[in-house]
């Protein structure tokens, strides 16, 4: 049997996995992240100076605390054991966003080895002007990486990589786990940036970096034909189901539909 479609083509196209989420727009989004780095360098120290003058209370860091395990090691290990566990038919989904939260955070932290940026919350902002947040330093050769310091690698953030690239897996995979997944990531670019972790620009190319990482292995034509292999049509399954409902009303109009198929 060929594979089905949205458009009832034989051949897949490259959304029919996928229902109405259009891939080139996750695609697109990816890009204008990216490019919004250089703009938003033009503001990065304004925003890290209104945040190092005005600190969030106690009760949003303590919140914002929490939903930033959503990106970490132990975060991403409950997500994926809860899908598991309560999502029978999501289970084959599982390698598949296993590999976008953990490829997206080796993906950032191999680029931080090349990337050399301090930290929002080293600078002494009385000394500095608007323009020092232009400064980037790029160790290709690799010469500062025995002495690597996490205080001069702030570009780009693997938390928020890591949370965007498992956001864009579930809104897809898991739908009833939309409004949680957006929550706990937007909460992770809060987090990231109000504790001075990274500036506004960092956080721009770490969303970028999550979200070409989630088409790469979302694409049927990329990463994802391995993992279409194993895992459901949903297409087709839909179309058995209304199928199967089909008959239960209509039997002749089925039998119909059958001889023009």
């Amino acid at each position: 049997m060929n594979d089905l479609n949205i458009s009832g083509r034989g051949s897949r196209s490259h959304y029919s996995v996928f229902g109405s989420f259009q891939l080139l727009t996750l695609l697109w989004v990816s890009v204008v992240a990216m490019l919004m780095v250089p703009l938003m360098t033009l503001v990065d120290v304004p925003i890290a100076d209104w945040i190092h003058r005005n600190p969030m209370p106690q009760w949003i860091e303590t919140i914002l605390g929490y939903t930033v395990l959503y990106s970490q090691p132990l975060g991403v290990v409950v997500t994926l054991t809860l899908v598991l566990a309560l999502s029978r038919k999501r289970r084959r989904c599982v390698p598949r966003l296993a590999t976008l939260a953990i490829g997206a955070g080796l993906l950032a932290n191999l680029i931080k080895v090349f990337v050399l940026r301090p930290r929002p919350g080293d600078l002494q902002f009385e000394a500095i002007n608007h323009e020092y947040a232009w400064i980037w330093t790029f160790d290709w050769t690799l010469a500062h990486i025995a002495s690597f310091d996490p205080g001069t690698r702030a570009f780009p953030s693997a938390s928020l990589a890591t949370a965007m690239a498992l956001t864009a897996g579930l809104w897809v995979l898991a739908p009833s786990t939309r409004k949680y997944a957006v929550i706990l990531c937007v909460g992770t670019l809060l987090q990231r940036a109000l504790c001075g972790a990274h500036f506004a620009s960092d956080l721009c190319g770490s969303a970028s970096l999550g979200l070409a990482w989630a088409y790469i292995c979302l694409h049927p034509r990329l990463m994802g034909t391995i993992f279409d292999r194993f895992e459901p049509d949903r297409e087709l399954l839909q179309r058995k189901v209304r199928l199967a409902t089909n008959e239960a009303s209509d039997p002749i109009d089925v039998e119909e539909h059958r001889r023009a198929a």
